[in-house]
């Protein structure tokens, strides 16, 4: 959770608050992931943003990856926080 709180905290310093919401969302996904089953993957977060565009949310996620705050976990499908 440590890793979590750490990669909110650099979205942060962006300023952007899809990126924060989104940086939230997969820390609170990933933590819970085993216990409810589900996954921070691109369909649960194009639901949870259904009122952004597919476009503007693929791009503020391949930002945070960019930015060392997010990783693609292929073998599950699904985003999670990276820790430094």
């Amino acid at each position: 959770m440590a890793q979590a709180v750490e990669a909110v905290e650099r979205a942060e310093a962006s300023a952007d608050r899809l990126k924060i919401s989104l940086m939230k969302n997969i820390a609170v996904l990933d933590f819970f992931r085993n216990t409810t089953g589900l996954p921070a993957s691109n369909e649960i977060l194009q639901s949870i943003y259904s009122n952004n565009t597919k476009i503007s949310l693929e791009d503020s996620l391949n930002e945070l990856k960019k930015s060392k705050v997010i990783v693609y976990r292929k073998h599950i499908e699904s985003w999670s926080v990276f820790g430094r």
